[in-house]
């Protein structure tokens, strides 16, 4: 697994509770939520390639105003 960068804003937790992950928004300091589902019980891989996209997506936000 690749560790995060400090300034992204979407980054991966291994849920304590079952053998899935969690996306986790640093704004909100809660799950990540996409299409009014939170992010919460995913395979590590597919974590890892929605976070990427989920941090892709919010580069390509702050740089379009």
């Amino acid at each position: 697994m690749t560790e995060p960068e400090s300034s992204a804003r979407f980054t991966m937790r291994k849920n304590a509770s079952d053998p899935y992950w969690t996306i986790f928004d640093a704004v909100t300091a809660a799950p990540a939520i996409v299409n009014d589902v939170p992010i919460i019980a995913l395979e590590e891989d597919e974590t890892e390639d929605m976070a990427s996209l989920l941090n892709a997506q919010q580069i390509r936000a702050q740089t379009d105003i």
